[in-house]
């Protein structure tokens, strides 16, 4: 089923997605400067054991510069891959943000008294088990609030028999429970600004 929304821009959500890539691009840093560094010593213990064979000697600026002048290319390599990477976390990265717009406008819209009967999400989303579970309180709320039969029998829970429909007191327990989630949700989100 295709969304009636389509989202244009990739970069959705400055917080999370920035600061995931900022992870991110660090690491790649960090991992790079260790390599790099890394095959730079193993280049050394080679140095000294030619040394101890009777190999000229260098000084360190001078065997640096050689490691420099034979291994640059791995630094065009990681330069070459960067972009990659930052696209593919910003792609993967929009699967999570673009879900979270998408609830917070729902809320807003429930919040101003309008009816939402569900959250469509795009097929490459992620926090579809989320959208599973707050589409089943929209069928409770649209119930309570607007006095109307659901559209489809709500799924029964683990705890319920799969024979019978969920009971008002499951539907409420549900409801607590997932306003919890959102709450808790709402409150990592603010405290990560």
């Amino acid at each position: 089923m295709k969304p009636q929304f389509a989202r244009k821009r990739m970069f959705v959500n400055s917080l999370i997605q920035g600061r995931i890539m900022l992870r991110i691009a660090c690491y790649w840093v960090i991992y790079h400067i260790v390599m790099w560094h890394t095959l730079f010593l193993f280049r050394w213990a080679q140095y000294r054991f030619e040394l101890m064979m009777g190999g000229d000697p260098m000084t360190f600026g001078e065997l640096y510069g050689s490691f420099c002048v034979q291994y640059y290319p791995i630094v065009f390599a990681a330069l070459a891959t960067a972009p990659l990477l930052l696209w593919d976390v910003l792609k993967m990265t929009h699967g999570i943000a673009g879900p979270l717009i998408r609830f917070e406008t729902t809320l807003q819209q429930m919040k101003n008294g309008e009816r939402v009967d569900k959250v469509v999400l795009r097929d490459h989303d992620l926090l579809t088990e989320f959208r599973d579970e707050f589409n089943s309180f929209l069928e409770f709320y649209n119930r309570e609030k607007f006095g109307d039969a659901p559209a489809q029998p709500v799924t029964p829970t683990e705890n319920a028999s799969t024979d019978s429909a969920l009971t008002e007191e499951q539907l409420q327990a549900q409801v607590l429970e997932l306003q919890a989630s959102v709450a808790q949700s709402t409150e990592t989100a603010e405290s990560a600004k």
